[in-house]
């Protein structure tokens, strides 16, 4: 893997991003991490950081998560770097809030295959599968898959 050199001014950017996130200023913080993205596309860190910060300004609004705005920041996330686990994972979260079961089924496998002993993608990756059972009982061979273990009482 070769590694990506990043602008200096990139990571400028994303400073002053996270500097007017905590000064209670999302709209200019915003616009910090775009700039930031616009010279540095290739930087999933940056993208995955992105979509943190829309989810976090999202929830703040009253709970009004924005999916449409937040999982294209996870998308790039993953097209620029395939394994990034906790990028798969939300993005099966979104999907699943969106109402997309099937396609939260498949980001939630993709995070499985690249950390199939657990880690800490395991938490995650329970806590979907609830959703999913509660959702619909007939979700329980998908559930066993992700967590390997039944989590139906009987």
């Amino acid at each position: 893997m070769t590694a990506v050199t990043l602008p200096f001014s990139a990571q400028v950017k994303v400073n002053s991003a996270r500097q007017l996130t905590r000064a209670g200023t999302p709209d200019e913080a915003q616009k910090a991490y775009e700039e930031a993205l616009a010279l540095a596309p290739m930087c999933s860190d940056y993208w995955v950081e992105y979509g943190d910060f829309l989810w976090d300004i999202s929830i703040e609004k009253n709970n009004d998560l924005s999916w449409n705005k937040i999982e294209p920041a996870y998308r790039q996330a993953t097209q620029v770097n395939p394994k990034c686990t906790r990028c798969w994972i939300n993005r099966g979260h979104i999907a699943f809030a969106n109402g997309e079961v099937d396609q939260a089924v498949d980001h939630f496998r993709q995070a499985k295959a690249l950390d199939p002993n657990g880690g800490d993608t395991g938490f995650y990756l329970e806590r979907a599968a609830k959703k999913l059972l509660k959702k619909d009982a007939s979700y329980k061979e998908v559930a066993i898959e992700l967590t390997g273990e039944n989590l139906v009482k009987p």
